[in-house]
């Protein structure tokens, strides 16, 4: 996404999983630009967004339920 003065660029992607059994994901988001004039930045800091997804889980075997990776 980049903000501009004529509104906001989306991402609109697929990406294609690989899964050999029930797993999970998670997107992080990070950016070019910096957050000033929003938070100052600092002589060695340069804050930039950044932005995680809770996980999201994958039911690749389509019985309901999620098995987690490390189950026995």
């Amino acid at each position: 996404m980049k903000i501009t003065k004529t509104g906001v660029d989306r991402l609109h992607a697929t990406y294609a999983l690989e899964c050999e059994r029930d797993c999970f994901v998670a997107a992080l988001v990070t950016s070019e630009q910096t957050l000033a004039p929003l938070i100052t930045p600092r002589r060695k800091l340069d804050p930039r967004p950044i932005a995680l997804t809770n996980p999201i889980y994958v039911d690749v075997d389509g019985d309901g339920v999620f098995t987690a990776p490390n189950a026995p």
